[in-house]
């Protein structure tokens, strides 16, 4: 028998040729500078050794500051390291400063805990021009003089949250190269704030974004425009703006996004994107007229939600969508005169509702919903026919039409032959009852044996 010749795996290989081009770089480096010293060993498996000192070893690592540090004036800052790059092991907290920019701490280059700048009066820009990386959260909080213009110009990571909070009025800049954020991002209680413009290279959140309690005539976020994944929610709350445009290059959420509690009048910026993990609610919204179509949006993985926008004319802004994996409702929305879903196949449940005396609903178009999963409720409307529902063909619970009082033909429903539940439900003023007995008849020869409610209506009934 012949012996299986061993062939190296090409992850190694190519490791090993990285190893050889990494190492022949430095030769060359230390060759080119001069140095008469020692060659440089190779990088060993011990984390704390960097590649800059494999390269460069006469460069001192930072200076390390043990334990918090507090600064509430120049002289806290004049008892750090001076004039040489050092880090901090725990927390540095800036509180209380009044009228100084606290020269000095530009040399702070790695803070071991959270970073905290609060309650400064007099503090107009974050003093941290050196600052690389940040090991926990990051709070700007009630600084009510502090200009965001190019700071934290070399951050690049952050491990934690970035907390905006409570600021002066003004754009929101800076971060400029920041592009790893393991936490969230929370920009909230700003009076002016117009267009967010930093963040421009982060393209993942490791946690949620929350936009919350901002006042401004518009609110624009397009330092986010390259950001294409949040692992969290994205929350935009209790706002007062005209126009809120979001980030437009975002393209998944693995959480929730919610847009609530707002007073927002055009609601734009999520045209890219294409997958939502957890549930979508739009909702309890006064001002809200207009929603630029999300073109990409195909599938949310828990419920939909639109309610409580009582001047939002038309539900017509989701025509990608296939699929809602959870309970799709659209309720409460008085001015809704149309519902457009033209590519959704199938919903976890439906309810569409509205006040009966003060619902303008007349048409829905559902023309491709083959299945829900649960309950199918029509109630309040002002639709004439159910013709939008002429492909559904199953519903898994119950089928409630209750108190759509024009509602005088159902023949969208004539190819429903499988019904789960234990409810049929029919109770509206005018009704056909001869195509509720033939829908019924159906349903019972495909084995549905629940309970049948019909009241109301003789429009369209067939004498013998």
């Amino acid at each position: 028998m012949s012996k299986r010749r061993k062939y190296p795996r090409p992850f190694d290989a190519v490791n090993r040729s990285w190893l050889h081009v990494a190492l022949s770089v430095a030769l060359v480096i230390c060759a080119c500078s001069g140095s008469s010293g020692p060659v440089a060993a190779p990088p060993t498996e011990d984390p704390g050794t960097s590649l800059d000192a494999v390269i460069n070893p006469d460069v001192p690592p930072p200076v390390s500051v043990a334990g918090d540090r507090v600064v509430t004036s120049q002289a806290d800052v004049d008892s750090l390291p001076k004039g040489t790059p050092f880090s901090i092991a725990g927390d540095l907290l800036i509180e209380g400063v009044a009228d100084t920019d606290l020269a000095g701490l530009d040399s702070l280059v790695q803070i071991g805990g959270d970073l905290s700048i609060r309650d400064n009066p007099g503090l107009r820009r974050p003093p941290l021009d050196g600052l690389q990386q940040l090991t926990g959260d990051l709070v700007l909080r009630n600084n009510p003089a502090l200009v965001m213009q190019d700071a934290f110009p070399v951050l690049t990571h952050v491990g934690g949250s970035v907390v905006v909070a409570d600021n002066g009025p003004g754009d929101l800049d800076g971060f400029g190269i920041l592009d790893q954020l393991g936490g969230d991002l929370r920009i909230t209680g700003h009076d002016g704030l117009g267009s967010v413009f930093g963040f421009r290279r982060l393209i993942r959140i490791g946690g949620s974004l929350l936009i919350q309690a901002n006042n401004a005539t518009a609110l624009r976020l397009p330092g986010l425009a390259r950001l294409a994944r949040v692992e969290g929610h994205v929350q935009v709350e209790s706002n007062t703006v005209d126009t809120l445009e979001g980030p437009r290059g975002l393209l998944s959420v693995g959480g929730t996004l919610e847009l609530s509690d707002n007073e927002v009048h055009v609601l734009a910026g999520f045209d890219q994107l294409g997958l939502i993990e957890g549930s979508l609610v739009v909702a309890d919204d006064d001002s809200l007229r207009f929603v630029e179509a999300w073109a990409n949006l195909l599938e949310v993985g828990g419920e939909l939600s639109i309610r409580g926008l009582p001047r939002l004319s038309t539900v017509a802004f989701l025509n990608e969508l296939i699929r809602v994996d959870g309970r799709l409702e659209i309720a409460d929305n008085a001015a809704v005169e149309n519902i457009k879903l033209p590519a959704l196949q199938r919903a976890g449940s439906l309810t569409v509702s509205c006040d009966p005396q003060d619902c303008r609903l007349h048409e829905l178009n559902l023309e491709e919903l083959t299945r829900v999963h649960g309950d199918l409720v029509i109630s309040g409307t002002h639709l004439l026919d159910l013709d939008g529902l002429d492909h559904l063909r199953t519903v898994e619970g119950d089928l409630i039409l209750q108190f759509n009082d024009v509602l005088e033909d159902i023949q969208g429903l004539a190819g429903l032959d499988t019904l789960g539940g234990d409810q049929a439900h029919f109770i509206n003023r005018e009704q056909p009852l001869d195509q509720i007995a033939d829908l019924i008849e159906q349903l019972r020869d495909n084995g549905f044996e629940g309970d049948v409610q019909i009241v109301g209506g003789f429009s369209g009934l067939t004498e013998d």
